[in-house]
C-alpha cells in the first residue's frame, strides 16, 4: 500500500507530473507558436478569473460535508493552478494562500481508492512561491498531525450518528407504506409515488454508506501519512 502511494505521488507530484507540464507546454509551442498562448494577456487574464471563480466554488463544495465531488473539485483547481503558473510564470501570493487555506478543510485528497495526496504539499512541490509569504496553515506537518488528532477523538461521535441515521433509515425501508407486495397497483400515480420514494431511500442509503466509508478512510489515511 505505501509502495502504490509513493509512486503515485510521485507520478503526481514529482518528475513525472512535471514532464507531463512540459511536455504539454511544448506542444503548445508547436502548434500555435509562442504569443498565441504565452503573450496573449487576454487569454491570462481570462485564466486567473477562472481560477478566482474555481476557488470559490471549492470553498462552497468543501464547506458541505455531503458533497461527494469536493475532493475531485479541489484536486482539478491545484492542477488548473499549476498550470497556470507553468504557462505564465506569474506569482500571485493573494491566490496562492487562498488555495493554500483551502487544505484546512480537506487537509488530504481521496484520488483513488485508498492514494491521497495532501495539498501542501503539492503546492510546495509544484508551485512554490520564490518569495517567502505567510500562508494558514503555517506548517504542513504539525497542522495534519493537529487534524489527526481532531478526527482521532471525534471518530467515535460521528460513528454514533451514523449508527443513528443507519437505524433510522432501515425503519423507513421496512414500514408498512413501502411494503413491495402493494405492487403493481391500479393506480399508476400511486405506483410512480410508491417508486420514488424507494428510490431515494436507496440514494439516501448509498450516500450514507459513503460517507462513512469516506470518514473511516480518511482516518486510516491521515494515520499512514502522519506515520
Amino acid at each position: 500500500m505505501k509502495f502504490c502511494q509513493k509512486i503515485y505521488q510521485n507520478i503526481l507530484s514529482g518528475k513525472l507530473y512535471d514532464d507531463y507540464l512540459d511536455g504539454l507546454i511544448k506542444q503548445i509551442l508547436e502548434e500555435t507558436g509562442k504569443d498565441f498562448v504565452f503573450k496573449n494577456k487576454i487569454f491570462k487574464a481570462k485564466y486567473i478569473e477562472y481560477i478566482k471563480y474555481k476557488i470559490e466554488l471549492v470553498n462552497i463544495k468543501l464547506s458541505n460535508p455531503g458533497d461527494m465531488e469536493a475532493h475531485s473539485a479541489y484536486m482539478t483547481l491545484l492542477i488548473n493552478y499549476s498550470l497556470y503558473r507553468k504557462l505564465f510564470n506569474d506569482e500571485d501570493s493573494k491566490i496562492y494562500k487562498k488555495i493554500w487555506a483551502l487544505q484546512k478543510m480537506s487537509p488530504i485528497i481521496i484520488l483513488y481508492n485508498n492514494l491521497c495526496v495532501n495539498p501542501g504539499v503539492f503546492l510546495v512541490k509544484k508551485c512554490p512561491l520564490k518569495k517567502a509569504t505567510k500562508c494558514d496553515p503555517k506548517d504542513i506537518n504539525s497542522f495534519l498531525i493537529d487534524e489527526l488528532k481532531i478526527k482521532d477523538e471525534t471518530f467515535e461521535a460521528k460513528l454514533d450518528l451514523h449508527y443513528i441515521k443507519l437505524v433510522q433509515w432501515i425503519v423507513k425501508m421496512n414500514s408498512g407504506a413501502l411494503v413491495d407486495a402493494k405492487l403493481p397497483s391500479k393506480d399508476q400515480s400511486a405506483n410512480t409515488e410508491f417508486l420514488k420514494i424507494r428510490a431515494n431511500l436507496i440514494i439516501t442509503g448509498l450516500d450514507m454508506a459513503t460517507e462513512l466509508k469516506r470518514n473511516t478512510k480518511n482516518l486510516i489515511l491521515m494515520y499512514q501519512i502522519c506515520g
